[in-house]
């Protein structure tokens, strides 16, 4: 599952050093964080969970989450142990299970980069209050060190969402397919995630 990713050290060196250049020579000041969107529809929730991964606000993606969440695993990781570990990966996680990873992963994780494209998450309709997004693509890298980690770029998620009271959507339960059926998959969502539990 590991692979050595030292091009993509190296590009993100070289446009480090881009930026510095270009901040020396012409002044610019560092771009604003990106704000937070209100979670009035479901996408806005995929949003905020993938800048919650980016960012590793673990505060933002607890909240994104109702609290009788569930992620489930790929099929094809459930028993399988992760790199180095006697953990044997089961068929799914609660709330509190996904957050001790995420939050472990956040902590200790060298670079993080996730991201979900939503442009063609519609938008639920009026009365409506459960609302489902399948086939998501998903690319999730998550670097151990300066030149090794780990890459899901293969498959799809299917996430689930609830409208709460106050009219505010949370993700209800996040089913992982980042295995997409290639048997030689390096690296799954959840076999990464696994390795932070």
């Amino acid at each position: 599952m590991r692979r050595k990713v030292g091009l993509l050290a190296g590009a993100a060196g070289t446009f480090v050093l881009a930026a510095l250049g270009t901040g020396c020579l012409f002044g610019d000041e560092p771009e604003a964080p990106p704000e937070i969107p209100a979670m009035t529809e479901p996408k806005l929730v995929l949003a905020n969970v993938e800048h919650a991964f980016n960012e590793r606000d673990k505060d933002l993606l607890h909240d994104c989450v109702q609290a009788d969440f569930i992620f489930y695993f790929d099929a094809g990781d459930v028993g399988q142990k992760p790199p180095g570990s006697e953990y044997r990966i089961p068929e799914s996680w609660s709330k509190a299970e996904f957050m001790g990873a995420c939050s472990n992963m956040f902590d200790k994780a060298y670079r993080i980069s996730l991201s979900m494209p939503r442009d063609k998450i519609g938008k639920p309709k009026e009365g409506v209050t459960y609302f489902v997004a399948e086939k998501i693509p998903l690319d999730i890298l998550v670097m151990v060190d300066e030149l090794n980690g780990y890459q899901a770029d293969r498959g799809y998620c299917d996430f689930e969402f609830a409208k709460q009271a106050d009219g505010k959507w949370l993700m209800v339960k996040w089913r992982d397919h980042t295995g997409g059926g290639y048997a030689d998959s390096p690296a799954t969502l959840g076999r990464i995630l696994a390795l932070y539990y």
